[in-house]
């Protein structure tokens, strides 16, 4: 799965071609490295029947769509196996992790501030539009696997949506209470009734927020096929400790640097409170970053007009 992971990496460029010809052949190299990696990594063969799609086929090129969701920074890649004769009706998304300027803003203005959604929900159209290729959607399987910025957008696409039969994720970035409330808004009604909260859930206690939060999901039948394996010294392990942010499903943790500490040690020594006041801050001026992108936000929080 890392391979695969890495591979989809390898080909970020590769698919951003212009003629159907070109794509073909880039989809014909693909296919044959995802063979190959399999041959090597199980000394066996993949069934005859398999396809390829692209985000930048369904997803980027795709005038049907909202430019918000077109436009957000996602990319992935869809392979889909099918073997009838053995019952293989298959569908693998590997989505990619921050990349480019979209990636990092996301990161900031989705993940730590809740006000962006745009990656999961092209990650969720992307997801719908490579089901709807496949021969048989009733008995399909579908599995996500990805890093970083991948594992935020496939993971709350199980919570939200349980589009998966399974979710792998490496080194993968967590999702917050913020974003979370701010996306699922079937989550956000049931939490407001649950703790009889009609304005706004802000003066509910954070831990027990996060608790009742882990506890809808694990009862909705959606966090066990969630696995993650994550290094004690990722970055992303070092600052998943604050934010509020939730770590989901069955966790393996490596420790792959004996002789140096990570940075978790000395994230968790900046107090909760204090990073919540920053967000409390920042996510004042939502209404700005969703009407006016970064500009917007930079304009209304700090006066600075970053056009000129």
């Amino acid at each position: 799965k890392l391979r695969l992971i890495q591979l989809e990496y390898d080909y970020k460029d590769d698919f951003n071609v212009s003629t159907e010809q070109e794509l073909k052949e880039v989809k014909k190299r693909f296919e044959a490295d995802i063979r190959r990696i399999y041959m090597e990594e199980t000394q066996q063969t993949l069934p005859e029947n398999i396809e390829i799609y692209s985000s930048n086929e369904l997803i980027k090129h795709n005038k049907n769509l909202d430019t918000t969701i077109t436009s957000s920074g996602y990319d992935g890649t869809a392979i889909y196996i099918e073997d009838k004769g053995n019952e293989i009706n298959q569908l693998h998304i590997i989505s990619q992790g921050s990349q480019e300027k979209e990636d990092w803003l996301y990161n900031g203005f989705g993940l730590f501030l809740g006000m962006d959604d745009s990656q999961y929900e092209a990650a969720k159209q992307f997801t719908i539009k490579a089901k709807e290729q496949t021969n048989d959607v009733d008995n399909l399987k579908t599995y996500a696997m990805g890093h970083s910025l991948a594992n935020n957008n496939q993971i709350l696409l199980q919570l939200i949506d349980d589009e998966f039969d399974g979710v792998y994720g490496v080194n993968g970035a967590q999702v917050s209470v913020d974003h979370l409330l701010n996306t699922d808004e079937v989550l956000y009604r049931y939490m407001r009734l649950a703790f009889n909260k009609y304005d706004s859930l802000d003066s509910v206690p954070a831990e027990k927020l996060k608790e009742e939060i882990i506890k809808y999901y694990e009862n909705k039948g959606v966090t066990a096929q969630i696995t993650q394996r994550i290094s004690k010294d990722d970055p992303l392990f070092g600052v998943s400790g604050k934010a509020d942010f939730i770590t989901f499903g069955e966790i393996h943790m490596t420790d792959t640097n004996l002789q140096v500490e990570g940075i978790r040690s000395i994230i968790d020594t900046i107090p909760d409170e204090d990073v919540r006041n920053i967000q409390r801050y920042l996510q004042q001026y939502t209404d700005d970053y969703q009407q006016g992108g970064l500009n917007g936000f930079v304009k209304a929080s700090t006066g600075i007009d970053i056009d000129l």
